[in-house]
């Protein structure tokens, strides 16, 4: 099962609008919600035998189950892309390399280099990681996203590239990164990343 979400966008305007607002958006886990409240009352009834209530149970649990899977495996995720801009912004490569699955790759202006040897030394000589640069990392939360599936997942993200001494913009780009859950920890298999045209 694939699931797409859209990593919100944490501010302090969206979030008082939101407040606001006299309706919230339905929320992933609400279909479970409401798959009880229709069927409480169905095996509450006097016609519905053990085998019903337990089968009914039973997918009760799994679906929770999946829900709590699911949220902490967005988390998850999510804090590659944080880890990501604190790796750049603070020229931390070996922080860098722990988001990187052994023999992940990484293509960068049209090459593509695999192992860690080879993304270690990548990033080493990239702008935000050279020693006369002070970058900082804004990443804009509704250009994120993430696709799930199972142990496998899709991460998009954009990182506008900020000299912290001018507050001028050195580099936009995006990643399209494949990342795999490894026992308790999700990291990338694979990173694209280009240019971006605009924001």
């Amino acid at each position: 099962m694939k699931t797409l979400f859209l990593l919100p966008c944490l501010c302090v305007l969206s979030s008082a609008a939101a407040m606001a607002s006299p309706a919230l958006p339905p929320q992933p886990g609400d279909w479970i919600e409401r798959m009880i409240a229709n069927h409480s009352s169905a095996i509450a009834s006097p016609t519905a035998g053990p085998t019903d209530q337990a089968d009914w149970v039973d997918r009760m649990v799994a679906a929770r189950s999946w829900q709590l899977a699911s949220s902490v495996s967005l988390w998850q995720i999510s804090r590659v892309e944080a880890v990501f801009s604190e790796a750049c912004s603070t020229k931390d490569v070996d922080k860098m390399m722990s988001l990187f699955a052994r023999n992940a790759t990484l293509t960068a202006g049209g090459k593509t280099y695999t192992g860690a040897d080879q993304i270690r030394a990548y990033w080493g000589q990239t702008g935000a990681f050279l020693p006369q640069n002070h970058w900082a990392i804004f990443t804009p939360a509704h250009k994120s996203s993430i696709q799930l599936e199972q142990d496998r997942a899709t991460l998009h993200f954009e990182c506008l590239w900020v000299d912290a001494a001018t507050g001028q913009i050195r580099a936009h780009s995006y990643a399209d990164d494949t990342l795999v859950r490894k026992g308790e920890a999700w990291v990338i298999e694979d990173m694209k990343s280009r240019a971006a045209q605009e924001i």
